[in-house]
């Protein structure tokens, strides 16, 4: 809720936040399967998993910075 504009609209935010999870549902397993085909097996999923592991982390902390700019009270 804290990632919300200031206005309101926090439904809208959890609503897209939900769609973003609902297609990394859909789409992670054809990647994954197409990553284990063109390397010959699944010896390699973790990459994909480290990779993705970190964009999460890299998109938390740019967030986290605009959020504290935007609202230097907030406290996590």
């Amino acid at each position: 809720m804290d990632l919300a504009p200031p206005g309101g609209a926090v439904s809208a935010v959890i609503g897209l936040m939900q769609q973003l999870f609902n297609v990394g549902n859909f789409l992670g397993p054809f990647l994954l399967a197409w990553i284990a085909v063109q390397v010959g097996g699944w010896q390699a999923s973790w990459v994909m998993t480290c990779g993705f592991c970190a964009l999460g982390m890299s998109a938390t902390l740019a967030l986290h910075v605009r959020t504290r700019s935007v609202n230097p009270s907030v406290v996590r």
